[in-house]
C-alpha cells in the first residue's frame, strides 16, 4: 500500500517536473484514517527531502463526504493531482467515467500474487 501511494506521488511529481518549472506542489487527497494520515505524514517528509523543489499538500476528508468531494471536484477538473481510493470504489468510478484505468503503455500496472494493484487517472 505504502509502495502504490508513493508511486502515485512520484508519478504525479514526474508529470510536474516534465513541465520546467522550479518549485511544484503536488495536492494528494485521502479521506480521515489516523493510521493512513499518519504514514502519509511520514512517506510525504521523507518524499519532500528526496525532491527539495516539490512540496506535497495533503488534503484530507470524512470519509462519510469523501466520494461526494472526489466526484464533485473530479467532474468539475478541480480535483486533486494525486487521491487516495478505497479499493471497493474504483469499479463503480471507473463505470461511472470518474476515472479511467491508466495506459499500459504510459504506466505498466504491476500485481502480485499478494496484492493486486491498479493505476487510474483522472
Amino acid at each position: 500500500m505504502k509502495r502504490t501511494i508513493l508511486a502515485g506521488l512520484m508519478a504525479g511529481a514526474s508529470l510536474f517536473a516534465a513541465t520546467g518549472a522550479n518549485a511544484v506542489e503536488i495536492e494528494y487527497w485521502q479521506y480521515v484514517f489516523e493510521t493512513r494520515v499518519n504514514a502519509m505524514d511520514k512517506l510525504i517528509a521523507n518524499f519532500e527531502a528526496a525532491n527539495p523543489d516539490i512540496t506535497v499538500k495533503q488534503v484530507t476528508f470524512p470519509y462519510a463526504d469523501y466520494q461526494t468531494r472526489v466526484v464533485a471536484a473530479t467532474m468539475a477538473k478541480k480535483g486533486p493531482d494525486v487521491m487516495q481510493l478505497f479499493y471497493g470504489w474504483t469499479d463503480q468510478f471507473v463505470k461511472g467515467k470518474v476515472i479511467q484505468p491508466l495506459d499500459a503503455g504510459v504506466f505498466p500496472m504491476t500485481r502480485s500474487k499478494r496484492n493486486s494493484s491498479r493505476s487510474y487517472r483522472r
